[in-house]
């Protein structure tokens, strides 16, 4: 490869030489996809492109390359979608779980992170807007509760320290 790339700058205009090492290097790439065609079907994506940088070195502009880059980017898109897709419906079975524990803070907290990974999900979006609005519901009067009991306190707080409170 190296006797071939010396020979074609020391004849940059001939073109029997540029027709043979353009021949030279698709076979070279092409023996080696063939070669290493069991990392290409993985989902070692990393080593993939590892691989795809080393035939660059060969021929950068070569269209067998440029086809297994897009065939591979669209195999690692679809992965990725399929793998949101199993975290969007396990997250679902999950948040029924929680609100039937009644444990709102947890679905607000998980429904949180599953729209950070699936935005446009209407179900999701559904069940937080219940889920918060049960947590309103059901810490509405633990608070009054807490406000009653520490009136007294808040009353001789308030007098000494005006500028800490804000009056509704």
């Amino acid at each position: 490869l190296e006797e071939l790339f010396a020979l074609e700058r020391a004849n940059p205009g001939n073109l029997e030489i540029k027709s043979l090492t353009t021949n030279y290097r698709d076979k070279l790439i092409a023996k080696k996809i063939a070669e290493r065609q069991q990392l290409l079907n993985s989902d070692k994506y990393p080593d993939i492109d590892h691989f795809i940088q080393q035939l660059k070195k060969i021929d950068d502009k070569s269209s067998r390359i440029n086809d297994l880059m897009a065939s591979v980017e669209n195999r690692k898109r679809k992965s990725q979608l399929q793998q949101t897709g199993e975290f969007v419906y396990q997250g679902l079975a999950h948040l029924d779980t929680l609100m039937k524990l009644k444990k709102f803070d947890k679905v607000i907290q998980a429904a949180n992170e599953i729209l950070s990974v699936d935005q446009k999900n209407k179900k999701i979006k559904r069940i937080l807007n219940k889920a918060k609005n049960k947590l309103f519901k059901q810490t509405k009067g633990l608070v009054v509760d807490s406000i009653l009991k520490n009136k007294a306190g808040l009353r001789t707080e308030y007098l000494q320290n005006k500028d800490n409170f804000i009056k509704l």
